[in-house]
């Protein structure tokens, strides 16, 4: 794909999000799908989306006017984007269309509501059996370069992210870790709303932990962007995922599986050397690779 030609869409806060403010960075062209609306008109504008025929052009941001500039658009698919998948094949019949799943589907934002001759991929190996999508990787693109100093280091085990069902196993895990001496920095939101931390903030708890840890929801097989700042920024993971040991970074000296190795290793896992090997890898997960591989 040209970069130039290609436009990437995504539903998001642009301060807690990842990687929105990276594309830009790295070249690439990227907008924000809707306008900014307050709180009764955001509860409008999901009640407007639900129509697929209703013209809502006014609901997006300004690169609704410049669509015949591109050859490809790229969407984060979400329960809010059917909309504009439709109106855009409509509009503009032989652009490329591709729907990203980066996170798991759910009832909300199943894969059949696209239609016909829309491209579906998906992080999630499990999802793209399941619902005939091409898979492509979890990408990442850190901000900081240079690793911190280890006299820097301020917890043992860090996670940041939302209930989604798995307060009680986090907690358990807490408690877990702390009863070993581990000392375990959890931040947990119960809901989407009114809640969040800026992403700058999430990576500088990255670099001042030994490890992260990483909860998978069940039937997930996808790894998560903490896999990913795992790698990038060579922290040991901990994770539920039992997929990850078919990732090529998989190494057991810098990645614990809950329920497979051994809890009373997790102590001595976690203050041991991180094993640099791995660090190869790095290009095959990053914005670019992710982007290319689309062509493949």
């Amino acid at each position: 794909m040209n970069k130039e030609k290609t436009l990437l869409l995504l539903q998001t806060d642009a301060d807690t999000d990842p990687v929105f403010q990276k594309w830009i960075d790295n070249g690439y062209i990227a907008d924000l799908i809707f306008k900014e609306l307050n709180k009764p008109l955001r509860i409008l504008r999901r009640v407007l989306l639900k129509s697929e025929n209703l013209n809502l052009k006014f609901l997006y941001q300004d690169w609704i006017k410049q669509l015949e500039k591109y050859s490809t658009v790229i969407i984060h698919a979400s329960e809010l984007t059917y909309n504009i998948v439709h109106y855009i094949k409509k509009k503009y019949p032989k652009m490329r269309v591709i729907v990203w799943y980066w996170n798991k589907v759910t009832e909300n934002n199943k894969p059949q509501k696209y239609g016909d001759n829309i491209e579906l991929w998906s992080f999630d190996k499990n999802d793209c059996k399941e619902y005939g999508m091409k898979y492509n990787i979890q990408y990442y693109e850190p901000s900081f370069h240079n690793i911190v100093d280890k006299k820097n280091i301020m917890t043992d085990i860090f996670f940041v992210g939302h209930d989604e069902g798995r307060k009680k196993m986090i907690l358990d895990f807490q408690t877990l870790a702390e009863n070993m001496g581990l000392v375990c920095d959890i931040r947990i939101s119960d809901t989407y709303g009114g809640w969040f931390i800026p992403y700058a903030e999430v990576e500088k708890k990255v670099l001042t932990t030994k490890s992260i840890l990483e909860l998978n929801r069940i039937g997930q097989s996808g790894v998560t962007l903490r896999a990913m700042e795992s790698l990038f920024y060579c922290k040991k993971l901990i994770t539920n995922n039992k997929d990850i040991v078919n990732e090529p970074y998989y190494n057991k000296n810098n990645i614990f599986i809950i329920g497979e190795d051994d809890s009373n290793q997790l102590y001595s896992f976690v203050n041991s050397s991180y094993d640099h090997t791995v660090d190869k890898y790095m290009n095959e997960y990053n914005l670019e690779a992710w982007f290319n591989r689309f062509d493949n």
